[in-house]
């Protein structure tokens, strides 16, 4: 189970991998880029550390779509940081794959906000 993050409407947000990898590997400095899986729908995946969990993510091939995993802690420490990766003209909504509802993330949405909003769904 995945948290995504993405635009929810058409835009043309499109994801530079070798510059997010930068982005991330100066953030987190334990990011390890993973081996790709053949048939995978990820340009890049890979495994950090947030809170002491190892969390794993990816960029879908579309290049708007990052995917995290399903611990809402590291979920929203990742999504407050991502926000701030992407220009503002990008409405930015994270989301669980097994749920109907969204969360817009916006520049002012703290950790804890989203952090509730994670864990009540």
């Amino acid at each position: 189970m995945a948290y995504f993050i993405s635009p929810l409407e058409e835009s043309d947000l499109e994801l530079q991998v070798e510059t997010f990898v930068q982005q991330l590997g100066a953030h987190w400095p334990d990011l390890e880029i993973l081996k790709p899986v053949p048939g995978d729908t990820y340009l890049v995946s890979w495994s950090l550390s947030i809170e002491g969990f190892r969390q794993l993510g990816g960029i879908q091939m579309g290049r708007q779509i990052v995917s995290i995993d399903d611990f809402p802690l590291g979920a929203a420490k990742f999504a407050v940081w991502y926000r701030t990766q992407i220009p503002s003209k990008h409405k930015l909504f994270i989301y669980h794959e097994s749920s109907d509802q969204e969360f817009e993330l916006l520049s002012t949405t703290t950790e804890e906000e989203l952090l509730n909003m994670l864990n009540s769904d």
